[in-house]
């Protein structure tokens, strides 16, 4: 938001681009945990050992984990180019 107001910006929106990147990043991502979740005993977080499930437990989570995820934004924000995102 700081970075918006100094740019005088009232509006601030992903890009269709910016959108594609992020869903890819967290198609990407989503694997990480696929086989460790598939090997569990059948229960809540492997949708009872159905995997695939498109509205499960860690369907939306970024799947690299909370360091990768803050570290990204860190690094997207030190970037200063707010790339994927279009202010007006």
């Amino acid at each position: 938001l700081g970075q918006m107001r100094e740019a005088g910006a009232t509006l601030i929106e992903a890009t269709p681009a910016g959108e594609q990147m992020w869903l890819d990043e967290m198609a990407d991502k989503a694997k990480f945990g696929e086989r460790f979740r598939a090997e569990c005993t059948p229960g809540y977080y492997n949708n009872e050992g159905k995997a695939g499930n498109p509205i499960g437990f860690f369907t939306g989570s970024y799947g690299a984990g909370p360091r990768k995820f803050f570290r990204l934004l860190d690094e997207w924000r030190q970037d200063g180019t707010m790339q994927g995102i279009s202010l007006s």
